[in-house]
């Protein structure tokens, strides 16, 4: 036994890689490396965060109200005195995945994922979820998904997804396994489809394919065979497939985020989620005017300019996280004054 355990530690200690000009290493030694990579990387990770906090509350500690500088410091505390793979707050996501919303991060699936679970507790008439790689790929996530929102019907009245999608050669799109997040919606019935892209893509070409089972399940339970929906309207046309930046036209809907960055592209299903589930009437006229009133474009201003007010929404986003539920106050949206219920600044926040 003692003979077997010494010659597997001289086999770990052989030499397993040679690198010309700089020696032979064991795995021992790549072990070590790996080891110091992870702790320069995180070391790195919290220089930024600090950095990016001590930016975004000089910037904000005087414009915003304090319970939202409050929030952001809470959040702040909880991410840094917990271990990165501990979940933290009630949300059940990690601390290493809530530090996404931090600096010019990419929003992760769970973050998404958990800020809909919250808008979906107090919402009968809008659902929202994220269309994950297991929806795309196994019968059992679809048969469940599509039983959750069955099961929600007649109240249920629209169906929001946030998707993942990846731009090909010559600007084909694809939902899946991707790398940018889009806005998607549809009515129960139907009638009304509408698809968001804050870079202007095209409309990803398997995305009926993809969304075919909630379709023909919102078929079964209204008693009709299943029919194709109709195409959906675009909140921006797309351009040029070889130019990034997109310039909106005369068919685009002026009040939809547009983005001039590749990192704020999660933001827009996030705050096109908790303005449905709040503010219906609001998200009614970002999606089906193209030239909504002043008061609209005012209203959403900070979030049609998603690149610009980054900081400001995921600094948002981390008070939902501390107080378990999603609010749209006059940090984010100055005025209610097209919404159902009057409100001034000094009002209560809406909660989705």
């Amino acid at each position: 036994m003692q003979e077997s355990a010494s010659d597997e530690v001289q086999q770990q200690c052989k030499p397993v890689v040679r690198w010309q000009n700089f020696g032979t290493f064991s795995r021992d030694d790549i072990a070590y490396f790996i080891q110091q990579y992870q702790l320069k990387a995180t070391k790195k990770d919290v220089q930024d965060e600090e950095a990016w906090f001590d930016q975004l509350l000089t910037l904000y500690s005087s414009k915003a109200s304090r319970s939202f500088v409050s929030n952001v410091r809470s959040f702040m505390e909880h991410i840094w005195m917990s271990s990165p793979d501990s979940t933290v707050l009630s949300s059940g996501i990690t601390a290493e995945q809530l530090s996404k919303l931090c600096c010019d991060r990419w929003l992760s699936c769970d973050i998404i994922d958990g800020i809909f679970a919250m808008i979906n507790q107090r919402n009968d008439t809008h659902y929202f979820a994220v269309c994950t790689e297991a929806f795309i790929h196994s019968e059992r996530a679809k048969e469940r998904l599509c039983s959750t929102i069955t099961n929600k019907l007649p109240q249920l009245k629209y169906i929001h997804f946030a998707l993942n999608v990846k731009r090909m050669n010559y600007g084909k799109v694809l939902v899946g396994n991707g790398y940018h997040w889009t806005y998607f919606v549809f009515s129960t019935s139907l009638d009304e489809l509408y698809y968001g892209d804050s870079l202007g893509w095209k409309l990803p070409s398997n995305l009926l394919t993809v969304m075919k089972p909630v379709f023909e399940a919102l078929h079964t339970f209204s008693g009709k065979s299943y029919t194709k929906p109709p195409y959906p309207v675009l909140m921006h046309q797309p351009g040029v497939a070889h130019v990034e930046q997109h310039e909106c036209g005369s068919s685009c809907f002026k009040a939809f985020p547009l983005q001039t960055c590749g990192f704020a592209c999660g933001l827009t299903p996030v705050f096109m989620a908790a303005i449905a589930g709040s503010r219906e009437e609001l998200w009614k006229h970002m999606i089906r005017e193209r030239n909504p009133n002043q008061n609209v474009l005012i209203d959403v201003r900070k979030i049609t300019e998603v690149t610009r007010n980054s900081p400001l929404l995921r600094a948002a986003i981390m008070g939902w996280f501390v107080r378990s539920e999603v609010t749209l106050d006059a940090d984010i949206i100055p005025s209610f004054s097209i919404c159902n219920t009057a409100a001034d600044s000094n009002s209560e926040p809406v909660r989705c």
